[in-house]
């Protein structure tokens, strides 16, 4: 994982709770501002704001660690882990593409709902809602490279199954691989370096929050299948 520094700041958005508020937890730097916005929400209700107590020992004692390693290591990016243009002239982060897993947990009765990462202030796409994801170094596959970007950005990855890929292509040669998974719990994520916070959200929720554009575009696409497996309507 290399720093994308881009400049940017966090802007002041708000998380519009749908039917069932969606669970989110803040990076530890970020409680007392973000908790607040949240709270400042309109009618609706509330959000819920999480921190267990393990994931605030483990801002005191480890991340630090973690913070050096990533400045040392962000010298020497591994092989494929840079800027690239694409025959379109688009900048990306990636040499070899990217990947990033995306995470479902789904129970009978109830909408599914998918794990996402708000991005930190110093990457690109800053303070928009995106799946935990990054450059595939050289020789490592599109699920390696997605499964290791997941870890670095928000720790435990638990057991997964993978149900499906898409595969977003900018048109000038240049693809993201986006990994749909089954989980089987909701477990508190927690945020590292590139992320302010994490949540779980349904597809209806994530309408009201401000997207990175690969999350619009598997949004919009899923509402596309959707439509299509849908039956034609029966004339009378």
């Amino acid at each position: 994982m290399h720093p994308r520094m881009l400049a940017g700041r966090l802007a002041d958005r708000e998380v519009r709770p749908g039917k069932r508020a969606p669970r989110i937890c803040l990076a530890r730097s970020e409680q007392t501002k973000s908790t607040r916005r949240l709270r400042d929400t309109p009618a609706g209700p509330a959000t819920s704001v999480t921190t267990p107590t393990s994931i605030t020992s483990l801002y005191d004692t480890w991340l630090p660690l973690v913070s050096l390693v990533e400045m040392s290591s962000s010298a020497q990016p591994a092989a494929g882990e840079r800027w690239t243009i694409c025959r379109l002239g688009h900048v990306h982060w990636g040499a070899n593409g990217g990947a990033g897993l995306l995470l479902r947990h789904a129970i009978s009765g109830s909408q599914p709902r998918y794990l996402l990462a708000l991005r930190s202030r110093w990457v690109d796409e800053p303070a928009t809602w995106g799946i935990p994801g990054g450059a595939i170094r050289a020789g490592e596959s599109p699920e390696a490279a997605a499964r290791r970007e997941m870890s670095e950005e928000i720790g435990h990855v638990p057991v997964y199954r993978v149900t499906g890929e898409q595969v977003q292509d900018c048109g000038g040669g240049w693809r993201f691989h986006v990994f749909l998974a089954d989980v089987d719990e909701m477990f508190d994520a927690y945020s590292v370096l590139e992320t302010d916070a994490t949540g779980w959200f349904t597809t209806q929720e994530m309408l009201n929050l401000p997207l990175h554009p690969g999350v619009r575009l598997w949004l919009s696409e899923l509402e596309a299948s959707s439509r299509h497996d849908r039956p034609a309507p029966t004339s009378r």
